[in-house]
Parts: C-alpha cells; structure tokens; sequence
C-alpha cells in the first residue's frame, strides 16, 4: 500500500459508457466537478486538469470494466496514482454519511473522499496495452463476440509473455 504522509489532492472520477466526471480537491477547496467525454479526447484532457493541482493528484474510479479501462492507462502514463475500486466497498461508503441522492456529480465527490480517506492502493496496468490496440472498440460487440474478443485477446498476450497479476 502507498499511505505516506506526502501531501496529496484527492480525486474522484465516476466513468460511465460516454462520459467522465471528474471531482477533485486543490488544498482545502473542492472544485466543481468537470464533466469529460469519454473519447480519446476526453482522456488526455483529464491528467491536463488535474495538472491544475498543486500537489500530487491521487484518483479513485470505480471497477467499470472496459469503459475506465483507457483512462486508467492514460492517467498511469501521465503519472497519475489512480486506486480503482471496489463499486460495494464505495457504496457502502457513500451510505455512512446518510447520502441517498445519486447521480454522477454526487458519485464523483463521493470517490473523492473515498480517495482522501481510505487506504489508497494505486493500481498498475496489468498488461502494457500498446496505444494501437483499442479495447473501446470491443464495446461495439455483441456480448458473445466480446467474451470471445477478451479469450483471444488473454491467450495472445499469454504467449507473448504477458505477466500475471502484479503481487
């Protein structure tokens, strides 16, 4: 786990099929939530926003599969510590502070404190994904197609000496 005592701004970013929200901390100030397409576009304008911060970001998005899958990697390139985490554990964080009201504003804050003040562990690309493979595309198929997709896709990078989960 990385929880040193450096100074960090927390950010939190709720990822849906077209759209990113982005909540985060400068200091003791919240900005307002940016909203971002989800394109190419949109994932290199993120680390450009939170490039506005004056320490070192450190972002929290939920597991959504592939959609967050290329922000993750741009924001890691970036250099960017992004914690991806588990939908139930936030969930049941958002519920202790008696929050009922959801949307994707509300989701990006709650990230945003769930990044300042949990445990964070960033995560690591498991795989290197060269930028011309475009996982966004297998989202255009149909859902037997795309199990097929990412069975392919594991076994080819198996045998190109893909490495296992990070320890």
């Amino acid at each position: 786990m990385n929880n040193s005592v450096v100074a960090f701004n927390p950010c939190g970013i709720e990822v849906s099929h077209l759209t990113l929200v982005v909540a985060l901390r400068c200091g003791d100030r919240d900005e307002s939530p940016r909203d971002f397409p989800n394109t190419p576009d949109g994932h290199q304008a993120v680390p450009r926003f939170l490039g506005r911060s004056d320490r070192p970001v450190r972002g929290a998005m939920k597991s959504t599969g592939l959609y967050g899958l290329d922000l993750a990697l741009w924001l890691h390139r970036a250099g960017v510590a992004v914690m991806v985490a588990n939908p139930r554990a936030v969930c049941h964080f958002a519920k202790a502070p008696l929050q009922r009201s959801k949307n994707d504003q509300l989701d990006a804050a709650v990230l945003r404190e769930f990044a300042g003040c949990m445990p964070f562990q960033a995560q690591r690309p498991l795989l290197q994904v060269d930028t011309h493979l475009h996982w966004r595309a297998s989202r255009e198929l149909a859902r037997p197609a795309h199990d097929e997709f990412f069975r392919v896709v594991v076994e080819v990078l198996l045998d190109e000496g893909g490495r296992g989960p990070s320890s």
